[in-house]
């Protein structure tokens, strides 16, 4: 296991190293021989970039109709527990903060309630975290938890690493700075205008 792979992983989020830290995390879980986690390395999101960012502008025309939008969030779902779908949420905002310790701002969003939009292309890593929680893995073979939390890592990456192409692939309706990260992680992805 890499040490103090957590701190790693927020540190390498910080600087915008998510390739380099998929290569590492992936490279990890080989490392561990052939495994139930391997489907989570060959795995990518398949959502079309170009349908995504529509999306992502449609939401930001649609709120910029009612307050002056700084920066929105998008958030994927607890994927871990909620194997079934694989989504992301999208938040809107009238400020900004670029402090990665100052983080409560998010939860005090201004847009409404905005249809989510499925993750496609992971569907043989949900089957990976299905297999693990639904025949409780974590007890009857606890080594592989760290093998876990590193996958779960992976897919949180994946997702950075897909916003990141979406922003990069053309201009938002309004530049601003893009937040992305799952439910319930510390590491948030910032991508800058």
């Amino acid at each position: 296991m890499i040490p103090n792979l957590w701190q790693k992983v927020y540190d390498g989020v910080l600087t915008s190293q998510t390739g380099d830290l998929i290569n590492l995390l992936s490279k990890e879980i080989i490392a561990n021989g052939p495994n139930e986690f391997t489907p989570v390395v060959k795995a990518d999101i398949s959502n079309d970039l170009a349908i995504t960012l529509k999306e992502i502008n449609e939401f930001i025309t649609a709120n910029l109709a009612n307050f002056e939008v700084k920066s929105i969030y998008l958030e994927m779902n607890g994927f871990d527990i909620n194997y079934d779908r694989w989504y992301f949420d999208y938040f809107a905002y009238e400020n900004y903060s670029s402090d990665p310790e100052d983080l409560e701002w998010l939860c005090d969003w201004h847009s409404e309630n905005w249809p989510e939009t499925t993750i496609v292309g992971m569907e043989d890593t949900q089957d990976v975290f299905k297999w693990y929680h639904e025949n409780h893995i974590w007890k009857s073979n606890p080594e592989l938890k760290e093998t876990y939390e590193t996958a779960m890592l992976l897919v949180m990456l994946k997702f950075m690493d897909f916003v990141a192409k979406v922003i990069q692939r053309k201009k938002l309706v309004r530049p601003m700075p893009v937040l992305c990260t799952a439910h319930g992680f510390e590491s948030v992805y910032q991508i800058a205008p």
